[in-house]
């Protein structure tokens, strides 16, 4: 009998609150976050109090972590995140500064010249690049296993790991170390998983499963803080898409908004779990080419990105996924594209939009614009007419 997936276990938690499948969960991941995180802050106690911050966001957030693709990888960046709020409170990140201005300029780095930056390496990375390393070099998956995982082809993976590990070789240059991806990639695959305290497991899922209710005032205050930390990297990602469109069509004018979170009636809850199917940020919208106008709040722009997905990779995977009705997916069931393309809509029901206006080129970042199902209601009647 096969071992259960992730997101089977995940969605057993999240539905049945079954502390069984949770403490599978942790016990599956707990040697991969705490060795991150021991990496990172090389202290045992604090690698324990990091480790524990990641499984109760991780029980905080099951439910929209249901359809990522990869959980290890997503485990990953958040005990970078809590990691990296340890080292910058207690003045760490000046030791690791030191290490890498000392390192000797050779073509061969041992481990302990690798380790110190490779957390920091690895989060850099974009998600499926990150995805890729950790499933082939951290948890040592097969090409084949991993390209299940990602969705794609045996090639296909085979060429992701490799621009990864590419990316990751000019990480370590820029930082003084001189090495060659294969040094890299078998530094990581020897040293990068080691094996956690024994009771680690048990007292991480038992803290877990009650959403920190039973922590420790350090560990709530770096879930709190490795929260914050995501959100603005996730809109910075977003800002720095929109400054692109904008430096192209030659001025330098970023506008940030912030959208307060406008609750109408519950949306209806099915497969996304709290979060309908049937809900848009827009009010209209219509294609041009690689074009997309969007109707926000009473004004139409050109959509750049979002959550930080630009629009031609958007509209690029839309048309692999869905063929002839790739249209029809993006202006009536945004949360099923998002998801699919394994950027789930959070129980808020908001996002992230990146605006361009065509006539005057200015950028405007709208930090959690509510989705509504009045608003995807307006799409879907005033696109009847145009869409299959």
């Amino acid at each position: 009998m096969r071992p259960p997936e992730d997101a089977e276990l995940l969605t057993e938690y999240a539905t049945h609150n079954s502390e069984k499948a949770f403490t599978m969960l942790v016990e599956r991941h707990v040697a991969l976050v705490h060795s991150a995180a021991l990496r990172q802050v090389r202290d045992p106690q604090q690698a324990e109090d990091v480790t524990q911050a990641v499984f109760i966001l991780l029980a905080r957030k099951a439910r929209t972590l249901r359809h990522h693709k990869s959980l290890s990888g997503w485990l990953c960046r958040v005990a970078h995140f809590v990691s990296r709020d340890v080292l910058r409170t207690e003045r760490r990140r000046l030791h690791w500064e030191n290490i890498a201005a000392h390192m000797k300029d050779t073509d061969e780095m041992g481990w302990s010249h690798i380790a110190p930056l490779l957390d920091e390496a690895v989060a850099q990375l974009g998600e499926k690049d990150r995805n890729a390393i950790v499933l082939r070099f951290y948890e040592q998956k097969s090409l084949g296993e991993v390209a299940a995982v990602l969705g794609v082809g045996d090639d296909a993976a085979q060429k992701r790991v490799s621009r990864a590990l590419e990316k990751l070789r000019k990480f370590y240059v820029q930082r003084g170390v001189s090495s060659s991806t294969a040094i890299i990639s078998g530094a990581i695959s020897a040293h990068s998983i080691q094996a956690p305290p024994v009771a680690l497991a048990k007292s991480v899922a038992a803290v877990a499963i009650t959403k920190g209710a039973t922590a420790s005032g350090t560990t709530l205050t770096l879930s709190k803080g490795a929260l914050k930390l995501m959100a603005w990297t996730k809109a910075k990602t977003a800002i720095m898409v929109g400054a692109a469109v904008i430096f192209a069509a030659g001025t330098a004018t970023v506008i940030i908004e912030k959208a307060g979170v406008h609750r109408q009636s519950p949306p209806t809850v099915n497969r996304f779990g709290d979060i309908s199917e049937h809900i848009s940020p827009f009010t209209g919208l219509r294609f041009d080419g690689d074009t997309v106008t969007v109707t926000y709040d009473g004004a139409e722009y050109q959509l750049a990105a979002i959550n930080g997905i630009s629009t031609l990779e958007m509209l690029d995977f839309c048309r692999r996924q869905y063929k002839d009705s790739w249209q029809k997916r993006i202006a009536e069931d945004l949360v099923v594209v998002l998801s699919d393309m394994g950027h789930p809509i959070t129980v808020e029901h908001t996002v992230n939009l990146t605006l361009v206006d065509s006539k005057t080129n200015q950028v405007t970042q709208i930090i959690n614009a509510p989705m509504t199902e009045v608003n995807r209601h307006s799409i879907h009647e005033s696109l009847k007419p145009t869409l299959p």
